[in-house]
């Protein structure tokens, strides 16, 4: 039993896998290639997680789940609707070095399952989150996927 892994079921994936394998040959190819040249057009790769935290939008708090995060933004998993453009500021722990983590954003893509979220620049917390990214990094490869 110490090695069972749980994947998490996705039915958006499913759905999507779905209609990927109705389509024709040429064009799960091109669906592919226009992929891997969008994947290699990300300067700064993100990095999957699933990090508690605390979000402020519009004067009013939420919390959620960070899926992925880079030094330039990340995506929170919510089912509530907010505006493109509004505001948001984010906390969460740090475990690495005890400390809370506290980020400035706007959001710039809103899907089903949550916001994608662009951090504006501010020196001393980018500090902070690129330290704390290269430690997750460092623990990525353990992590039960």
């Amino acid at each position: 039993m110490d090695n069972v892994k749980f994947k998490k079921y996705n039915t958006n994936f499913s759905q999507l896998l779905g209609l990927f394998f109705e389509m024709s040959e040429e064009k799960q190819k091109m669906l592919v290639e226009q992929a891997v040249k969008i994947r290699e057009n990300r300067q700064k790769p993100r990095i999957p997680c699933l990090i508690y935290a605390n979000y402020e939008i519009l004067n009013t708090t939420y919390n959620g789940f960070i899926l992925d995060i880079t030094v330039d933004g990340a995506f929170i998993e919510t089912d509530r609707r907010f505006e493109i453009g509004s505001a948001i500021n984010i906390a969460f722990f740090n475990p690495f070095i005890d400390s809370e983590i506290d980020l400035t954003g706007k959001i710039i893509r809103e899907t089903s399952t949550g916001i994608g979220i662009d951090f504006i620049d501010d020196t001393y917390s980018e500090k902070k989150l690129e330290n704390f990214l290269f430690e997750l990094k460092k623990y990525d490869s353990q992590v039960i996927r």
